[in-house]
């Protein structure tokens, strides 16, 4: 959740109206590719949103008590803004992830 979470909010900071770019920038992150495993296969993850969970699970809008943000209304938006803008590593490039 850690490298999808930063992509969406990498690729909205600077124009949280540009969702678009947010959900084009997490599909591998997410779902993995031939290089890497993505975030869903984390144990973690899986034990909140289930095996195998689908990009469309957290594109769903926010629910209310995920709403911590106005600018961003879904599900993965309003969380990768309140773990990232909410901390110095938001304001930080980080190549690795």
């Amino acid at each position: 959740m850690v490298n999808t979470s930063y992509a969406y909010f990498d690729a909205t900071r600077n124009n949280p109206q540009n969702d678009l770019a947010g959900r084009y920038g997490i599909g591998d992150h997410w779902m993995g590719s031939k290089y890497m495993s993505g975030d869903r296969e984390d144990s973690a993850v899986v034990a909140l949103w289930g095996q195998h969970a689908s990009l469309d699970r957290l594109l769903e809008p926010a629910r209310d008590d995920e709403s911590w943000t106005r600018s961003h209304q879904t599900r993965i938006g309003a969380l990768s803004m309140r773990i990232w803008q909410s901390t110095e590593m938001g304001n930080e490039q980080w190549s690795n992830l």
